[in-house]
């Protein structure tokens, strides 16, 4: 039984209403432990997995073992490349928070303009593009709000425009692990799904700074700053379009730096335009009304452990920006090359790897001591799960009706590889000292309890469902 092919069924109860129900317990349990019991996510997320290890087996006669082994399946996946590339966009941006250098990067950009609508465009949209591109994780929502709570917003407002701006960036987030992430669980190629996402989402790019902008303002008030936002939201389409396919003209697969990239050009188009072009008429800002009736509110929950974290984090930031603050010697140009240099290596090295990518096409790298990436087989998984007929595609003949199940460690060419050196580069080159490069690892460590278990079991349970059919 153990090594038996296993057929999918999609409907093993004889029901299509029951087996519907049956198949989403495992979301249903996630969801009722996340919002109506409030556990933590990785325990949500385990007791979530467990229900889909148990049901495949009992439900859909799925040997133990396997749905055992489609689970470890996925959360080795979980683990490397997702949790790996999160880790290390963790540990850059830390780097640069430790350093001081995030602090020059936020008046970089904050110092641009004075107004409130400009300022959502540029720190909203712009900069919170980039923080997903970047580390992703929440990160946009907690640093570009505390950004413009520090900047005069009101807080709660502060954080829809923070979320309203993250819709389009949110697609490829942290180095392309939503992209990774699909094409693991559906067996799409992740260069096609960027493909299709660059010709859908520069549409939605445009819009977006639109309509961010009215949530704070009249139409009119928000038409009065048209120019910088057909320039933020249309710079970064159009960044957007040619990163998520540049692959398919010929070019090394760069869509991991779909965000990072497309950020920082329309960053600087749309800061070249407010210094040399156009300015608003009149600068626009909340009511002083509004600042001081958003900043008196008591959070919404106080107790929650990923709340407290949050706080800290935003609490931090803005302690480090005050400090700063209160020198108020003007930015020199070296002083903003040198902040962004760590980032502007991730991107050299992100391309880097994608060239070195393309070339694993044709088989791993012989690197003469290890190859570039290992493939092993999943005990009792791999070519033993054959999909239910009306997923096979026409044509497919023998093994090609078999699901592959490999653990692929690709250690070279994963995201997480290149930002990890461009991290450790960027640690010598801003001269941090030992006790400094400490605190940025047990930081990111600290940080990162959460979110990595957190993944590893998600995608457990997805593989679960994937291979249990």
């Amino acid at each position: 039984m153990l090594w038996a092919v296993y057929v999918q069924n999609l409907d093993p109860l004889g029901n299509r209403l029951l087996s519907t129900v049956v198949a989403g317990l495992p979301v249903l349990v996630l969801f009722y432990l996340l919002v109506g019991r409030r556990w933590l996510a990785p325990w949500a997320g385990a007791a979530g997995a467990i229900t889909a290890v148990l049901l495949a087996w009992l439900a859909y006669d799925m040997p133990l073992a396997m749905a055992s082994w489609a689970f470890v399946h996925g959360m080795t996946f979980g683990l490397l490349p997702i949790g790996w590339t999160v880790f290390a966009a963790m540990l850059l941006y830390n780097t640069t928070l430790i350093s001081g250098q995030f602090s020059i990067i936020r008046r970089s950009i904050g110092g641009l303009s004075g107004d409130a609508r400009v300022q959502a465009v540029l720190i909203g949209f712009c900069f919170g593009a980039f923080m997903e591109g970047a580390a992703g994780a929440g990160s946009p929502v907690a640093i570009c709000g505390a950004m413009l709570v520090g900047l005069g917003v009101p807080p709660f407002q502060a954080a829809v425009i923070c979320l309203i701006a993250n819709t389009s960036p949110v697609c490829f987030g942290g180095l392309g692990v939503p992209i990774l992430t699909l094409s693991s669980v559906t067996g799409l190629s992740g260069d096609t799904i960027s493909i299709m996402c660059g010709h859908q989402l520069p549409i939605l790019s445009c819009l977006i700074p639109l309509y961010m902008v009215k949530t704070m303002c009249t139409w009119r008030e928000t038409l009065a700053i048209w120019p910088a936002l057909a320039v933020g939201g249309g710079s970064f389409a159009l960044a957007q379009f040619f990163f998520a396919t540049a692959h398919a003209y010929g070019l090394p697969p760069i869509w991991p730096l779909t965000d990072i990239c497309g950020a920082i050009l329309s960053m600087a188009c749309l800061a070249a335009f407010l210094k040399f072009v156009w300015k608003p008429r009149q600068e626009w800002r909340f009511p002083q009304e509004q600042v001081g009736a958003g900043q008196t509110a008591e959070p919404v929950s106080p107790a929650d452990p990923n709340v407290v974290q949050a706080e800290e984090q935003v609490s931090e930031w803005l302690a480090n920006g005050q400090g700063l603050a209160q020198r108020l010697e003007p930015l020199q140009t070296r002083q903003v090359l040198r902040a962004w240099m760590p980032w502007g290596l991730m991107a050299l090295f992100l391309i880097l790897s994608g060239i070195a990518r393309q070339m694993e096409k044709q088989g791993p790298l012989d690197l003469g001591v290890v190859p570039s990436y290992w493939e092993v087989p999943v005990p009792t998984l791999h070519k033993r799960v054959e999909r239910a007929e009306r997923l096979v595609p026409p044509d497919a003949v023998g093994d090609e009706r078999k699901e592959a199940a490999l653990f692929k460690i690709t250690w070279l060419t994963a995201p997480g590889t290149p930002v990890f050196c461009a991290a450790l580069l960027s640690m010598v080159l801003l001269r941090l000292s030992p006790a400094q490069v400490l605190a940025v690892f047990r930081k990111t460590i600290y940080q990162m309890r959460i979110p990595i278990p957190t993944i590893a079991c998600m995608l457990g349970l997805s593989y679960v469902t994937k291979y249990a059919g």
